[in-house]
């Protein structure tokens, strides 16, 4: 076959066609690139979807609207970055994520409130507009958008229940309660489909006793939650727990303690969250949580609220009880902030009543030394942070990393400091332990092997956080929080403690080989009786062997090598533990012994829990006078009253008339963290009323089972009951007196 040779001319051609292409083609792959590349930043890739959004038309534009600005998790009113208080939860997304400001979505939001097709994202629009709309103070404007929403939807559709239920529930927050009864109607009948895929019977249960409440209607309320809790499963097919069948029942309890407690009538909650220079926080989310409950619910939490541009919010219709109060911020709102709460701090809301707080948000205290994972070498470790305005003393903590890295344990270091620095001896660091942490099954050698060796791990990459409070006991500011801007791994609050090397004995804690460096440690003491470190690990392995084994030998061999602990280096953090030894093992005279030395090395106040427990011991042993003054202190100082039951008993050996007793009880609510709830007041309510049966005959009964209970405390005897004593309300208040610890 002949082939004819190109001319020069030809060739320069073809070369130049095929540069034009490359040249048009590299163009088009870089824009390509630019536009996708998965490693684009979060601004960048959130300014194309934008720019694909204004260029878009139609259907095409919808599509990407809901997929920018609709279906995001974090654009779901009530969502929050972090929640601060009884939940404690950080969104796993959060500082990664570029967002739409509120004035580019609401827009957005707009064009698809008008273009849209009924159906599901329609819905999440329609909520997420009228909560923007909330925050702007355009309530009216809020609620012709839901209603509009509602008529554009088809008769029957699941989506059109859906909304007439959010519809429900904004008017019962903002208090039109007729028409929250018009918007239940017309609800109508739920398929069985209905209630299995969108836990419809939930909500309008929920929302049902809810309005009934308001109404001022509490025992139809209490009847209308049971009837809906009866019509529901507490789990679905897969074994789930449905969430909001734990809030209705939640919300259904707490009816039923109002009416107990003859309190009943609705109430407000309302108040402002401030910066402390005074500047409003606004799009803030406040929820009211029930003292029983730990677990965020979402937009599902019954008594919730989003400030509006000047901080103020609004929670109606509060059956009346205790309260923990729970704030959602997003990252940017807590840069460089806090709201510091306290984990005990509890609300109390009484019957037609309009309770207000202004909770103020604080900087967060900056720390200054040590930072970045500095290595510290000399015997004084030194600690020092800003100083805090009003601040009467602060406490600092550390956190001992886990052996994986993921996460950690923290513990209290040293509270009551006055000054913003501190300088503590290596060995006081040595002797705080840190907390325990084990597999499910009790196996103590699964305990984290970091947190045995604590401070001591020269390995360890420990943290460190203050806390400040006034001179009443409030925190007012604190150094944690989540800080997204901060990138420099200088700035971390951040060291490795030096001074010593691990030992053989210490690296096969770290293998978790706790069998063989409990032998070896054993060896080193008996080597060196003065191997304070060793002997220390020693105590260490043997007491996370006691508390989760429960092995009481290993319990028996710790003892006295604590005592010889407290010999060679006294510290309060380790007599702590012999006096929880001594109070599990009734020996009530070592236990009084080093309680006074515990008071004499502790340079810190004694707590209420601490006093309480001491309080309880003197009782049990007959020095009712001094258990009884022991506990007047205590217990107005704690806000949790943990020990209430023990200091009614006190009050009920010393005679005190019952009607005397019930009034403490009532000013002294028990509300501890274990949420073991006992109503005491109720209990000796019950007392007066069986004892005017005949006075003479329950007085005496009375004491002869609270002698017999004291006794069998007293010699350390682990009985669930006492013999029944014929008398109902006896037996019942000493079977609670079992549950205080």
């Amino acid at each position: 076959m002949n082939q004819t040779k190109p001319s020069k001319k030809q060739l320069a051609l073809a070369i130049g066609l095929a540069l034009i292409a490359a040249t048009l083609l590299t163009g088009w792959l870089l824009s390509v690139f630019d536009r996708y590349q998965p490693f684009q930043t979060p601004e960048q890739k959130l300014l194309h979807a934008m720019e694909a959004i204004e260029q878009a038309e139609g259907r095409g534009k919808a599509e990407l609207i809901e997929q920018t600005v609709i279906d995001p998790y974090f654009y779901t009113p009530y969502m929050f970055d972090v929640h601060l208080g009884a939940s404690l939860a950080v969104s796993s997304g959060g500082a990664e994520d570029a967002r739409l400001a509120p004035e580019q979505r609401i827009p957005l939001l707009e064009w698809y409130m008008r273009h849209a097709e009924p159906g599901h994202f329609l819905i999440r629009a329609a909520e997420q507009l009228a909560y923007e709309y909330d925050i702007l103070g355009k309530n009216a404007e809020a609620e012709r958008l839901i209603a509009d929403t509602v008529e554009r939807l088809p008769e029957n559709a699941a989506e059109r229940r859906e909304l007439l239920l959010v519809q429900a529930e904004r008017q019962l927050e903002s208090g039109n309660l007729a028409q929250v009864r018009e918007s239940l109607e017309k609800v109508g009948p739920m398929t069985d489909k209905e209630v299995a895929i969108y836990g419809f019977s939930d909500a309008y249960g929920l929302i049902s006793s809810r309005l009934l409440f308001a109404e001022g209607q509490a025992s139809s309320a209490l009847e209308s939650a049971d009837r809906a809790l009866a019509e529901q499963t507490r789990t679905d097919q897969a074994g789930y727990t449905s969430e909001s069948y734990l809030v209705l029942e939640s919300y259904r309890n707490s009816i039923r303690t109002a009416l107990a407690q003859q309190d009943s009538k609705p109430s407000i909650f309302s108040g402002k969250l401030v910066r402390s220079d005074g500047t409003p926080v606004s799009r803030a989310g406040i929820f009211l949580r029930e003292n029983d409950r730990s677990q965020y619910r979402g937009d599902k939490e019954p008594y919730h609220a989003v400030t509006d541009d000047q901080g103020t919010f609004e929670i109606r219709g509060v059956v009346p009880g205790f309260y923990q109060l729970e704030v959602g911020l997003s990252y940017e709102q807590l840069k460089e902030w806090s709201w510091p709460f306290d984990w005990d701090d509890r609300i109390e809301i009484k019957g037609n009543s309009n309770v207000e707080r202004e909770l103020t948000m604080t900087p967060l205290i900056k720390q200054l030394s040590p930072l970045g994972g500095q290595q510290l070498t000399e015997d004084i470790v030194k600690f020092s942070w800003a100083k805090m305005e009003d601040a009467a003393y602060y406490e600092l903590s550390g956190m001992i990393p886990n052996h994986d890295n993921g996460g950690g344990i923290g513990s209290m270091i040293v509270s009551g400091i006055k000054e913003n620095h501190l300088s503590i001896p290596i060995s006081e660091l040595y002797a705080t332990p840190g907390g325990l942490s084990w597999s499910e099954d009790n196996d103590w050698e699964s305990t984290e092997p970091n947190s045995l060796l604590a401070y001591m791990n020269p390995e360890a990459k420990v943290s460190w956080s203050v806390e400040a409070y006034d001179a009443e006991g409030n925190k007012i500011a604190q150094s944690s929080g989540p800080r997204i801007d901060s990138t420099n791994s200088s700035d971390l609050p951040e060291f490795y403690l030096k001074q010593r090397s691990l030992t053989p004995a210490d690296r096969l804690v770290l293998k978790k080989d706790l069998s063989q460096a409990l032998n070896r440690y054993r060896d080193n003491v008996k080597a060196d009786p003065n191997d304070t470190e060793s002997l220390r690990m020693l105590t260490r392995l043997l007491y996370a062997k006691s508390q989760i084994k429960e092995d009481q030998s290993a319990q028996a061999e710790l003892i006295p090598l604590l005592e010889r602990l407290n010999e060679q280096s006294a510290n309060p953090r380790e007599i702590e533990k012999l006096l929880g030894l001594f109070y599990e093992t009734a020996d009530w005279e070592n236990y009084e012994r080093y309680y006074r030395l515990y008071q004499q090395s502790n340079e810190e106040a004694t707590s209420s829990y601490e006093r309480s427990v001491h309080a309880t011991s003197l009782l049990v042993v007959g020095k009712t006078d001094e258990a009884r003054q022991e506990f007047a202190d205590a217990i107005s100082e704690d806000p949790t009253h943990r020990f209430i039951g023990m200091a009614l008993t006190a009050e009920l050996a010393a005679d005190r008339p019952l009607t005397e007793v019930r009034e403490m009880a009532q000013t002294y609510p028990q509300l501890d963290r274990e949420q073991v709830w006992t109503y005491w007041a109720d209990l000796l309510e019950a007392m007066e009323k069986e004892r005017s049966a005949s006075p003479v005959k329950f007085d005496a009964q009375l004491e002869q089972s609270l002698t017999a209970f004291l006794k069998n405390r007293e010699a350390g005897i682990e009985i669930e009951k006492l013999q029944p004593s014929g008398l109902r309300s006896i037996d019942d208040f000493v079977d609670a007196l079992a549950n205080v610890n």
